[in-house]
């Protein structure tokens, strides 16, 4: 990826010094500068300092890259955005191995994986979403799980196509009071770029949703 090939409308993520990183976009370019959506943090927004270094992280054609910038600038309309010097050139990263993750209730399905069964055979059981990132997620279920399972897992995303992956269970939180429920907390080992990167432009669009109607301040 070159610095060129950078668009409007395209998704980045913000990594801060901390090594944190927080979805956003680009909303414009110029010739020496990028305007980037403002990032999100617990339901805020996160207006970084004037001369503050961070790094902006791109995926392109299955590969990741990443580029260091520094805070020019900062705008309120027609979005909150922070203005950012464009980058020079674009270095290729290992993908990361962090991953944005959103509080959000969404309805999902899964199935036990069994050696020796067909996946039409498994009963196909339901959860709700407590969290979720491209690397996994937290979900509620009345069903009992144990850690090491792999489960196929369906989940769907309003307004986008549903994702399918497979997942494994890594720690199983059972209530200890009454009306809680089972919490289980899976890592998605086998997803394709398609389908994390699917997860992160619905957390993207859920944030700027959130922006839009006041919810994030």
């Amino acid at each position: 990826m070159r610095p060129e090939d950078i668009r409007i409308n395209q998704l980045v993520e913000i990594e801060l010094q901390s090594g944190e990183r927080l979805p956003s976009r680009i909303e414009e370019t110029t010739a020496k500068y990028l305007h980037i959506s403002m990032p999100i943090r617990q339901a805020a927004l996160l207006p970084l300092a004037v001369g503050e270094d961070i790094r902006l992280v791109f995926r392109f054609k299955h590969s990741t890259f990443a580029c260091s910038c520094q805070v020019k600038g900062r705008r309120r309309e027609p979005i909150p955005c922070l203005i950012v010097n464009r980058p020079q050139f674009l270095e290729r990263i290992n993908q990361k191995r962090e991953y944005v993750r959103l509080a959000v209730n969404l309805p999902l399905q899964f199935r036990l994986i069994k050696e020796g069964e067909e996946s039409e055979e498994r009963p196909v059981l339901e959860g709700v979403t407590f969290d979720i990132s491209a690397g996994g997620m937290l979900f509620t279920t009345n069903y009992s799980l144990q850690a090491g399972q792999e489960i196929e897992v369906q989940l769907d995303l309003p307004d986008l196509e549903s994702v399918f992956t497979i997942g494994r269970v890594v720690r199983v939180f059972e209530p200890h009071l009454r009306g809680e429920t089972r919490r289980i907390a899976v890592e998605f080992t086998n997803i394709s770029d398609v389908q994390k990167d699917r997860i992160f432009k619905y957390i993207f669009s859920k944030q700027r949703e959130w922006i839009k109607r006041g919810i994030v301040y």
